[in-house]
């Protein structure tokens, strides 16, 4: 499996991230999501959080689909724009 899906994500807050990618892993440990960092999945996920809370295309946003691999241009989004989020972000 190389997709985890969280449903409503935006309603969990940063310092709960870990417990749910964690009980996902206990769910779904051969996914090849678990070859990418925490930290990689944080920015990602903390990304759609704040595109959701900003009123983004909030029906994608509102679920996270975390993925692997991911293409180049994912990882330069995620990277650059999840440390802005994380730091500026509640």
């Amino acid at each position: 499996m190389d997709n985890i899906h969280i449903k409503d994500s935006y309603k969990v807050p940063k310092r709960d991230f870990k417990k749910v990618l964690d009980a996902e892993r206990e769910r779904n440990p051969k996914s090849t999501v678990w070859t990418r960092s925490y930290n990689s999945l944080y920015r990602e996920w903390a990304v759609h959080n704040a595109c959701y809370l900003l009123g983004l295309w909030r029906e994608q946003t509102k679920d996270v689909d975390l993925n692997a691999p991911l293409a180049w241009y994912e990882k330069l989004l995620y990277t650059v724009g999840g440390i802005l989020v994380w730091i500026f972000i509640p």
